[in-house]
């Protein structure tokens, strides 16, 4: 059997008080609402993550359509290659 944490016991004790266990109820209850609503930072980046895929699904389809996605990387690093010797 488990022994029980000192934050165990203490809460324990803490709960005989009836004021006390209505109000740690209550803020359970609380917290449970908050926990299955989603943060809106969380939203927000779950949204730009969605639309991060969205955009490489996009260029992968395009590619196919171009025939670009054939291309090798020898000959993708000679694009690079001649694209920064015309900017420098």
């Amino acid at each position: 059997m488990k022994r029980k944490t000192n934050f165990e016991r203490y809460l324990e004790d803490q709960l005989k008080d009836k004021a006390f266990a209505d109000r740690f109820r209550k803020a359970g209850e609380e917290w449970g609402k908050i926990m299955k609503v989603p943060h809106e930072e969380e939203s927000l980046s779950a949204f730009r993550r969605a639309r991060a895929v969205e955009a490489v699904v996009s260029l992968q389809l395009r590619s196919v359509e171009k025939g670009t996605d054939k291309i090798s990387l020898d000959e993708i690093n000679a694009e690079i290659k001649s694209v920064r010797e015309k900017r420098a």
